[in-house]
């Protein structure tokens, strides 16, 4: 058994003994992986540095949302048409009417502000490496020998633009089929998230550089003259259907209040029955236990009453019973026998006679006295052989 043991507690401490060693290994392995990914950074920085030199960051790199792109396609818009002006002194002055300032959010959620809304999205691509692309944007921004811009054409539109090297835009011109740049199209929105194109821009490179303003704002114009009347039937049909879920909630809430108040009746008629049900029963209940309480009195009495009369004799008294209406009975009684014995006769009697009187009590004229205790025998009680009493209604 010592030996035993004593294998044991070796194997004990060789097992302590190896996990301490894994312990340690795990600890050494980890601050090597350390040291060497710190070796790693300091060796690959100069590379890093270098390679930032070599490949300079580009305006829309890191742009992942929509509203970050749109805000910086909207401001190399505005200092693009800010380049063009050759005065300093309007350099420095803020955007004039005739600039068109882009939306600063993304296409997604204009598409949602213009259906909001009820009007036409005007949308533009540009494309960095078209050539004629930043001279088309410049004269979007511009205004005709008449006083006319574009900005005043598609003023009622909601305006959006953006660069195709920005992952939204070139979804976009994928999902339009764009071919050939400038590209700008008028959108009617059916919903928050699907369009439809009524007019559309896509030219080729001569066909772009001979397009004049005054051109252009004439074939935007013409096509929301156009197709304004698809708003207003747009419109209508939002109206009809916001006027058919109006109607149909508030058919919904009368249905639901007609509903309402026909459960708060049944509940109520339910109670009233219940209500009812109960007070019939507790009715029931107290006449069944009055009843009971009578057959027990009346059962009560015949015990004690015996059901012949004494005759005459000199043990032997003669009582005249009245009740309240007049009535009289005589009864034989022994000068020994109880108070309680008279009113089992008084009892019976009445029940006989259906005379309507439950409590009672018994009194004398002459002298004028109230029998109360019913153990007490005529001869104690001070009746005599020939006595009156009387009846007593205590519930009248």
């Amino acid at each position: 058994m010592q030996r035993q043991q004593g294998g044991i507690s070796q194997q004990h401490h060789q097992s302590t003994n190896n996990r301490e060693v894994d312990s340690s290994f795990r600890i050494i392995i980890t601050k090597v992986l350390s040291i060497t990914t710190i070796l790693l950074r300091i060796i690959l920085w100069p590379l890093k540095l270098i390679s930032s030199f070599i490949f300079t960051k580009n305006e829309f790199d890191g742009l992942h949302t929509g509203d970050k792109a749109a805000v910086a396609f909207k401001t190399f818009s505005q200092r693009l048409s800010s380049s063009s002006i050759t005065s300093p002194e309007r350099q420095q002055q803020p955007a004039n009417d005739s600039m068109l300032l882009f939306e600063s959010m993304g296409y997604s959620k204009c598409v949602a502000e213009a259906h909001g809304r009820n009007q036409f999205l005007f949308i533009y691509l540009h494309s960095p490496l078209h050539p004629h692309s930043n001279s088309f944007l410049r004269m979007m921004n511009e205004e005709t020998d008449d006083g006319l811009s574009l900005s005043s054409v598609v003023s009622d539109c909601v305006k959006w633009g953006g660069n195709i090297h920005h992952a939204e835009a070139s979804k976009m011109t994928s999902d339009f089929q764009v071919s050939s740049y400038p590209f700008c199209a008028l959108l009617v929105c059916k919903s928050r998230s699907s369009v439809e194109v009524f007019w559309r821009l896509d030219s080729t490179v001569g066909a772009s550089t001979s397009l004049s303003l005054s051109d252009l704002c004439a074939k935007i114009g013409t096509a929301i003259a156009v197709y304004y009347p698809i708003l207003g039937e747009e419109e209508n049909r939002r109206n009809r259907r916001r006027e058919e879920v109006q109607l149909r909630e508030e058919q919904d809430r009368e249905f639901q209040q007609t509903l309402e108040e026909d459960r708060r009746r049944e509940a109520e008629r339910q109670a009233q029955q219940e209500q009812e049900r109960r007070e019939a029963l507790q009715v029931q209940h107290e006449l069944e236990l009055a009843q009971q309480l009578e057959q027990s009195r009346l059962d009560n009495a015949r015990s004690l009453l015996p059901t012949t009369e004494p005759t005459l004799g000199s043990n032997v008294a003669r009582l005249r019973i009245m009740f309240p209406s007049g009535v009289r009975t005589e009864r034989r009684f022994y000068v020994t026998d109880t108070i309680e014995m008279i009113k089992a006769f008084v009892i019976l009697h009445m029940h006989d006679k259906s005379i309507p009187i439950t409590n009672f009590q018994l009194e004398m004229n002459f002298p004028r006295k109230v029998l109360q205790d019913d153990s007490l025998t005529i001869e104690q009680s001070g009746l005599g052989k020939m006595a009156a009493l009387m009846v007593v209604d205590l519930d009248a």
